[in-house]
């Protein structure tokens, strides 16, 4: 009966908010260790749920990554074009000076306008810095599943305990989730 007991309490103390795993300290962490013992059962639950955790961040990873992709091409598609105009509009701007031309500064002042307009445009949407944020919050959960995996099934040497594991990967998924950004829904 004691068993099922101390297992039924660890299962309990596995779900933790984030507030509760701030207010968790590492010294709490290592008289809990004293105070139970981890049982076959218990770890497996660990385990499972870090299984979990690293299919989530898996599935994040991709959804980011997607994410960085679909900004980076909306960016080149505005920045191309730009590019272009502005060449435009430079030699526009040296045949003017070199022959008079007639309405040539009517071509360049409204090639410039149109330049000006998509710039803004560009400058509004900032594709270019939400494809980065997206691409970084990609490799962090990307790099927090693999140390996952590698604590899980490579490196069984250097192991945490269980616990101290679980409370290191609830902060780095709290942390990771409060500074994403938001994936657009049609790319979900």
């Amino acid at each position: 009966m004691e068993g099922t007991e101390t297992v039924n309490m660890k299962k309990e103390e596995l779900s933790l908010t984030s507030e509760d795993s701030d207010n968790l300290s590492l010294k709490s962490i290592a008289s809990l260790e004293k105070e139970f013992k981890y049982d076959k059962e218990w770890t497996e639950t660990l385990n499972k749920k870090f299984n979990s955790y690293v299919l989530f961040c898996y599935q994040k990873n991709e959804e980011h990554n997607a994410a960085s992709i679909y900004f980076s091409k909306l960016y080149r598609l505005i920045t191309y074009p730009l590019l272009v105009l502005s060449s435009v509009i430079t030699m526009l701007a040296s045949l003017n000076v070199s022959n008079d031309i007639e309405y040539l500064d009517i071509y360049i002042a409204v090639l410039t306008g149109l330049y000006s307009v998509i710039h803004s445009i560009r400058t509004f949407v900032e594709y270019g810095n939400r494809s980065k944020c997206h691409e970084h919050t990609s490799n962090q959960y990307l790099s927090l599943a693999r140390s996952l995996e590698s604590q899980l099934f490579f490196d069984t040497s250097k192991r945490e305990h269980p616990r101290v594991m679980y409370e290191i990967v609830s902060r780095e998924l709290f942390t990771i989730s409060q500074n994403e950004c938001n994936v657009p829904k049609h790319l979900l």
